[in-house]
């Protein structure tokens, strides 16, 4: 295979496809995928993929809006849909400090251009008609909001990042250690050789520190556990319900396959050691909990007094994995610290597919020299000063915000 390029990408789920379709998009440069299995099939493929445009700031809003407008560009290279569902977004909100954060997030949206309609709670039940809601303090309904499949969706940027021309794919290829002179990146090591280049975008998730930390070098996160169960079909779930946030419930729910996909935060959250993931997540556990029996005992309650249907419904399927999060819920996107030619796309916090457009263009703007379109200040790579992401307590930190995850 040919072991010299101008950029290598580190890492094959969907952020790294996003950097490479943006870097073929904008450039004649030679660049290489590595991935160590095949190409989103890890955390990218355990995504709930819901993609909604209000964040909790406006440079992560901007992030989301990066997203749409790629889909749409993928689509038109393609030629052909990639099947996202625009079924809208309802917010609840419950209490009143929920109540002020979805008001300044429908100001949000407004300044974007979208436009968001405040519904009282009889037009919100006619829409979700499994929803059982006697008042609420503010009710956000955003009709441009919706999912997507995760896989294809990454595979979508692949596909397009190749036929805009640059990109060799290497999967099934483990990249064992970055190669620096001095702290300049010369290129990686991998079970299959050596390839060179003096840009490297490391987009491992929750395996980033594995290569970084050898370096003096970190990615400020860790891999916390995000899951969902999904449910069998029933009479009120229907396809075209929006996509509901529950903050009062740490909830969210989505239709699915005639069912619904619903996920919960604990105030208390799994992880796991960064030194002990796997190389590939199949069969892999945070604990003995491997089915989520525990977990939904523990946190359903708030959620079934909005939806009691799911105290009958069967549960079909537990969906479980590591999302990169980080101390402050906010990403890791830009130059790594204390290495020349490194870039960070990583921290998801449980949302990579939803950002992954704006993290793809600003990388690769980065790499170009060029000044990002989106401001990253508040996910600047150093924002944290010296930490160890193998220390508990750094982890323990990033875990707690899991359950903040939102708040303004």
């Amino acid at each position: 295979m040919a072991n010299k390029y101008d950029v290598i990408i580190v890492g094959g789920g969907i952020l790294g496809c996003a950097v490479a379709y943006h870097l073929c998009r904008q450039s004649n440069l030679k660049v290489a995928l590595i991935e160590k299995g095949l190409v989103g099939m890890q955390t990218t493929s355990l995504a709930a993929s819901i993609v909604v445009r209000g964040r909790s700031s406006r440079p992560q809003t901007d992030l989301v809006l990066e997203t749409h407008r790629s889909l749409e560009a993928l689509q038109s290279t393609l030629g052909r849909s990639l099947d996202f569902r625009p079924i809208g977004s309802l917010h609840i909100a419950q209490s009143e400090a929920s109540a002020q954060s979805f008001a300044r997030l429908a100001d949000r949206l407004r300044e974007i251009g979208d436009e968001p309609r405040e519904l009282t709670v009889d037009q919100a039940k006619q829409m979700v008609p499994w929803l059982a809601l006697d008042d609420a303090e503010l009710i956000v309904y955003n009709p441009v909001d919706g999912f997507i499949d995760p896989y294809r969706f990454a595979n979508g940027y692949l596909q397009a990042a190749k036929a805009h021309g640059g990109l060799d794919v290497h999967q099934s290829t483990e990249v064992l250690e970055l190669q620096t002179q001095g702290q300049q990146i010369v290129g990686v090591d991998t079970d299959k050789g050596r390839l060179e280049a003096d840009q490297v975008v490391v987009a491992a998730g929750p395996w980033a520190n594995h290569l970084l930390r050898p370096l003096g070098s970190a990615a400020a996160m860790a891999p916390v556990r995000s899951h969902y169960w999904i449910t069998g079909p029933g009479d009120l779930y229907s396809a075209k319900t929006p996509v509901v946030t529950l903050p009062d419930a740490n909830a969210y729910v989505r239709p699915e396959g005639g069912g619904l996909l619903f996920g919960l935060r604990s105030r208390i959250n799994k992880w796991a050691h960064p030194g002990d993931l796997p190389k590939t997540l199949q069969g892999f556990s945070f604990d003995d909990d491997s089915q989520g029996w525990q977990s939904l005992a523990e946190t359903v309650g708030p959620l079934l007094k909005l939806c009691p249907s799911l105290g009958a419904a069967e549960i079909r399927y537990y969906n479980s994995g590591p999302s990169g999060y980080t101390p402050d819920g906010k990403h890791v996107i830009g130059a790594a610290p204390n290495l020349h030619g490194v870039y960070l796309a990583a921290g998801c916090c449980g949302s990579g597919i939803t950002i992954s457009g704006g993290v793809g263009r600003v990388v690769s703007q980065l790499v170009l020299g060029q000044s990002p379109t989106i401001d990253i200040t508040s996910f600047s790579p150093d924002r944290f000063g010296p930490f160890d992401p193998y220390d508990q307590a750094f982890i323990e930190r990033c875990a707690q915000s899991r359950f903040l995850k939102g708040a303004d």
